[in-house]
């Protein structure tokens, strides 16, 4: 029996009074005919709050201790030869924090527009400079490091971080003021780096600071689905190292057919959702009717598709094709089948 999961972090909107919003602003019925339907004739179920990386890896099959970190150094080790996998090890990520009186917030990461060149010459000399101290960093992709350290801590994602205030977010446990020792030292040594410099001089975003988490050393896998659409290079590598067969969201409007178990990974709402941006995310709801639903919600009228499930950050709402016939159930705006969800599940 066919099914396809959809992970769409953001679907409830931002966290902001979305009630105020004019009636008008919202997507009508005729614009979001899918999402209109899906919204209001699919079954809901409660998810407990869960970062987009521990959601992803689950639905791939990837599964790890629940008190753990997320295990994502590990698996960008698996495509790392030189690190004895042994070892502990570590994201370690390249972050832009703005810092006023009161608070820090990572304001970029992806978006620095680091080249390959800038990061290995970063990496190159904070290695010099940490060669006595236990710990080394390695080059996995631009923005995606990996750090051997024996650490005992507990870390909150970068994804979780992005536009928030770091205060409450930091690492904890029992390497806590060795590792902020090694941080200070880190962001010291970032001030007056000399990509850093050149980055300013020319008004480029400088690094100024590294983002620790990601590492749990336990990795279970089981299959659970054939194959993945996403835009997010991560997944796509985790995908070839568990032989899954993987395809950009740009493909699917089009696909003829799926296969017997498919995941699809819809971010294109995250940049409005950590921005608070009301109106960029509805508009976003619109593109993911167009890009995305209408190609699967048709598969399912057409019998190539018996489940749809679509995962957010607090709920879930699967509809099977039999659901899409009870006319019974009329099909609401998404306006309010939305805000009652939030009032119901939160955000």
């Amino acid at each position: 029996m066919s099914q396809c999961s959809i992970y769409f972090p953001g679907l409830l909107g931002p966290d902001v009074p979305i009630k105020v919003l004019d009636k008008n602003e919202w997507p009508g019925v005729q614009q979001i005919p899918n999402l209109s339907k899906l919204l209001s004739r699919g079954h809901y179920r409660a998810l407990s709050k869960a970062d987009i990386e521990t959601r992803i890896l689950n639905g791939m099959g990837i599964s790890f201790s629940g008190n753990e970190d997320v295990p994502v150094a590990r698996l960008r080790v698996q495509q790392l030869p030189l690190i004895d996998t042994q070892k502990s090890a570590w994201c370690l990520d390249p972050v832009f924090i703005q810092i006023d009186k009161e608070d820090a917030v990572v304001q970029a990461h992806e978006n620095i527009e680091l080249s390959e060149s800038e990061a290995r010459h970063i990496i190159d000399d904070l290695n010099t400079h940490f060669a006595e101290d236990g710990f080394k960093l390695h080059y996995h992709s631009v923005y995606r490091w990996v750090l051997e350290a024996e650490l005992d801590l507990i870390t909150t994602s970068l994804s979780s971080a992005m536009y928030k205030n770091i205060s409450q977010l930091q690492p904890a446990g029992t390497s806590e003021k060795r590792w902020w020792a090694l941080l200070n030292e880190i962001q010291m040594l970032l001030y007056n780096h000399p990509v850093n410099e050149a980055r300013e001089s020319r008004g480029a975003m400088p690094v100024n600071s590294l983002w620790l988490w990601g590492g749990s050393s336990t990795v279970q896998y089981e299959p659970l689905i054939d194959s993945i659409f996403c835009n997010e290079q991560w997944v796509t590598d985790v995908a070839q190292l568990y032989d899954i067969d993987f395809q950009s969201t740009d493909d699917v409007k089009e696909l003829k057919a799926l296969s017997e178990s498919c995941l699809m990974l819809y971010t294109d709402l995250l940049g409005a959702i950590r921005q608070s941006d009301a109106f960029a995310w509805l508009d976003s709801l619109k593109e993911f009717e167009q890009t995305i639903l209408s190609t699967i919600m048709n598969m399912m009228e057409k019998d190539k598709l018996q489940t749809l499930m679509l995962y957010s950050d607090t709920v879930s709402i699967s509809i099977r094709r039999a659901d899409l016939k009870k006319w019974w159930k009329r099909i609401r705006p998404v306006r309010d089948t939305i805000i009652k969800a939030r009032s119901a599940y939160g955000i």
